[in-house]
This record gives C-alpha cells, structure tokens and sequence, in this order.
C-alpha cells in the first residue's frame, strides 16, 4: 500500500494548507496587512513588503484567487477574441499583450477564443462573456461586432476594444490603413510602375471589413491623382492573408502582365505572390515589383528583401489590453482611442 506524503511547512513538519493567518504570523504583522501587500497598496511599507513576501516564499503560500475575485466583484480576467491566432500579425499582436502583462498587470489572466470566421461564434462567444463571468473586458481582432452587442457591451459597462478595426460604441485600436495604401501605391507609381494590382482582404456589405476598405480606398484614390483609371479587373481578394492563398493566387496574378502589385493582405500572402511570381519565371524587381504590408520580420530576411508598410503591431496590442484594463477599473468612458500612423520600408523587392 503505497502511503501519500503531506505538505510540510519551513520547520519540516506536517502542516495543513498554508492561510493568510500562517503567513501574518511567520512575518510578525496582521493578516489585513498582508492582504494590503497582497494587493500592493501604497500604504505599506517597501521593507513591510519584502517582509512580507520573504514569509510568502518561505511557506510557499498561493492566494485563493478565486475568493479574491469573488469579493472584488470582477474575474481579473481579459478575453481576446479573433478569427485565428496562428497569423502573423495576430502572433505580434499577442506580442504586445505579453508586453502589457508585465509592469502591474501580472494578476490579471487572459482568455483566448477562436471563431474559425463563423459570424454564429462570434455571436454567442461575447454573449457568454457579456452575460457570464468568463472575462471582465473584450479584446477583438480584426473582427466586426454586432451592432446590438456592441450597445449591450456599452449599457452593461463592460469594456470593449477593436484591434484593426473602427466601431461605434467600442474603444478602436488601429493604424492608418488608407494613408498605408496610399504610401505603398504612391511608392510604386514613382519608381515608374504604371500596370499595377491591388491584393487585398475581402469586404461586402454582408461581411464588412473596415481595414480591407481603407486600403483599397487609398490604392484607388492614389491611382486617381496620378491620373490612372482603377480597373476592377485588376483587384483580387482574399479571406485569409497567409502564405498558401498568395502562393495560390499568385499563379494568376502573374498572368495579369503586370509590372507591380501592392499585397494589403499583408506579408505572408506577398511572400506567397513572391514564390508563385518565381515558379512562373517573373524576376522581382525586374520583371514584377512587389510590395507587402506589416513588415513581419522575415520580409527582412528575403532575397530580395520586401519592401512594405510597417505597422506598430506589439504596440497596438499593448495598448489594447492597457485600455481594456482601464475600462475594467475606471469604466469605460476612461478609454481612449488609439490610431498609428504606419512607415513605408523600402526594401529590394520595389
């Protein structure tokens, strides 16, 4: 019969679980005192601290943060919400909100949750975060919510914020798509392109996507002041902007005769066009010049290195959990919206 060992506290003997009790005694001070360092309030001394947490790690003490949140009234506890996770730009946006973890945040917790681009999850996936105790506050990226979610967000004072994406209602974290698109398009027109494309992430009035617009926007009207009717014909969409869709497009994007193409679907879809561009024989710059959109850290890497508009991704993301915390702990009207203004990297590809 095998026999079970027990906890034991500093002295080596057996003991049951340790309680705030154990750690006020062991530190000599009251238990609400360790209760106020527990929750690092400015009253408390830096030596009443240290004390204190030197007791902590001696009994090897863990909070009951269950109990905490119930008092308090919140979950401590931020969800995030995109289509998938697995992009890179979602990757360096989850950068930032590990940045923004650090520095006072590091009790908080967060909640992933994927919707595969069914509009139906979405739905029921902030429903259960508005009406449950999953989370306190919402991060979407990328991601359009329903109008009367949004509004229920609002009426129940539970924070909202957008990444990539302006809505009504809700805090928006995002860059400067439009002047994005125009800087790459005006890029290419003063190298001397004049055939060029446009590929870009899909939008419709039944499935709008606010970012994909603004960049198109910016191409077209761009195209315009340079005196270049924009032809349909030469826009191409895509769902998902990763390497495979560019690869799979690319073979017909080069049959366009082109000599350039703006990628707004973003850099993993470019570097897609780029090897597509290749098996058919296209020389880049040479034959078609190419630009991308995110400056993902491999678009340095490449040979020919890709020229591309560069957003503050890890600092959108930082920024998107600090006003959601915000929201949580000052309401919602303490939120602010941020908008970034992006950087044309020029590179061999243009």
């Amino acid at each position: 019969m095998s026999v079970k060992k027990r906890d034991r506290n500093v002295n080596g003997e057996r003991s049951s679980k340790v309680t705030i009790v154990d750690v006020a005694r062991h530190a000599g001070v009251s238990h609400t005192t360790v209760s106020w360092v527990i929750h690092d309030d400015p009253r408390i001394t830096p030596e009443t601290k240290e004390r204190v947490h030197a007791s902590i790690r001696a009994l090897n003490y863990h909070p009951n943060l269950s109990a905490r949140r119930l008092v308090r009234g919140r979950s401590d506890t931020v969800a995030m919400m995109a289509a998938f996770f697995s992009g890179p730009f979602e990757m360096e946006i989850l950068k930032g909100v590990e940045d923004g973890m650090s520095g006072g945040n590091e009790g908080k917790a967060m909640n992933l949750f994927t919707t595969g681009g069914s509009d139906s999850k979405v739905r029921t996936t902030m429903e259960s975060i508005l009406y449950g105790d999953a989370a306190d506050g919402l991060i979407l990226l990328s991601i359009v919510p329903p109008d009367d979610l949004v509004a229920a967000f609002r009426e129940r004072g539970r924070p909202l914020v957008v990444i990539d994406g302006k809505v009504p209602g809700a805090c928006s974290i995002t860059s400067d798509n439009e002047y994005g698109a125009r800087m790459a398009t005006a890029h290419l027109l003063q190298r001397g392109y004049r055939h060029l494309a446009i590929v870009n992430g899909h939008s419709s009035r039944e499935d709008p996507h606010p970012t994909a617009e603004e960049r198109l926007t910016g191409y077209i009207e761009t195209l315009g002041e340079w005196g270049i009717p924009y032809n349909p014909a030469h826009s191409y969409e895509v769902f998902h902007y990763d390497y495979h869709v560019g690869l799979e497009l690319g073979a017909d994007v080069a049959k366009g005769g082109y000599d350039a193409v703006f990628c707004g679907a973003g850099d993993a879809a470019a570097m897609g066009l780029m090897s597509a561009f290749r098996e058919k024989g296209l020389s880049i710059p040479e034959d078609i010049a190419l630009v991308g959109y995110d400056d993902w850290y491999p678009a340095r890497l490449l040979s020919p290195s890709m020229t591309t508009v560069a957003q503050p991704l890890r600092e959108m993301g930082k920024r998107a959990l600090l006003e959601c915390i915000k929201g949580i702990t000052m309401g919602a009207a303490a939120m602010k919206d941020g908008l970034y203004d992006p950087k044309l990297i020029v590179r061999q590809s243009s």
